[in-house]
């Protein structure tokens, strides 16, 4: 049928939750993310990689084997953010609450989502964990900079930092990692310690 009044108001609610919480998540552009509709887990393919070789006349081409396998990744369990309006509170008011509410639940599922990611991927980093592919896709790798990403305070801290990084855009050339899409997250002390450090400006 027609939708009502109060159809369309929660259609337009939440789509300016959603809006926000786009808006202000940081991690999930850089990461692979599925929507599934139904079921409790899904399996992400892995595709090794081809090699070539100099063709003589007169030998046989055959084929190669591809290596395949895959990840099994089960859902969490849903992150939700709820407030209570009811029909008084919102007929005495003088002034408009929706846009602050959305954008206060938007940022708040944002930030939830964020932590979670991170948490993940500093994980697998600590795991060291084999790729599915044995001998294709190495193991994360974690380097503290001796205590350094700890306390962005610690003497020589900067360089230190800067020459991780430069060590892991290295290691990525060499591993053929694609340049594109490289991002480096940080916290905020360390953001502001490399600045006033006047490290890494580019």
């Amino acid at each position: 049928g027609t939708p009502g009044q109060a159809d369309l108001l929660l259609t337009q609610y939440s789509g300016e939750v959603l809006a926000t919480f786009n808006t202000e998540t940081v991690i999930r552009p850089y990461i692979r993310t599925k929507s599934i509709s139904n079921g409790v887990s899904y399996q992400f393919p892995f595709i090794g990689g081809v090699t070539s070789d100099y063709h003589q006349p007169g030998e046989e081409i055959d084929g190669q084997a591809v290596a395949s396998a895959e990840e099994t990744i089960t859902v969490d369990d849903t992150i939700f953010t709820a407030v209570t309006i009811s029909d008084f509170e919102d007929k005495i008011k003088h002034f408009e609450t929706r846009s602050e509410y959305t954008r206060q639940m938007g940022h708040e599922l944002a930030m939830k989502y964020d932590q979670r990611a991170f948490a993940m991927c500093i994980k697998a980093c600590l795991d060291g964990k084999q790729g599915a592919i044995a001998g294709e896709f190495g193991p994360a790798t974690n380097d503290d900079l001796d205590g350094g990403l700890i306390n962005a305070n610690a003497s020589g801290f900067a360089d230190a930092f800067e020459e991780s990084v430069f060590n892991a855009q290295q290691h990525f050339d060499e591993t053929d990692i694609p340049q594109n899409d490289r991002v480096l997250f940080v916290p905020p002390a360390v953001k502001y310690k490399l600045i006033q450090s006047g490290n890494m400006l580019n």
